[in-house]
């Protein structure tokens, strides 16, 4: 099980591609808002836009049928 430390670890792999029906990065599911306000978010606020990020990057597999 990850730690809190890793929980609210950027999920980025530097490689951002926007899909813009989801206003989402395609690679790592973050929300273009989250994109933006990551370095102010807190530890909680990080951990929940990875949880938010898990469930766009879902989405957008199911969508296009992965």
């Amino acid at each position: 099980m990850k730690n809190e430390r890793e929980l609210g670890d950027s999920p980025c792999k530097k490689q951002c591609r926007v899909d813009w029906d989801y206003e989402a990065c395609s690679t790592c599911g973050r929300t273009l808002s989250d994109l933006t306000n990551w370095n102010k978010m807190n530890l909680l606020e990080r951990v929940l836009a990875n949880a938010k990020a898990i469930r766009v990057l879902k989405q957008m597999e199911k969508m296009n049928g992965r």
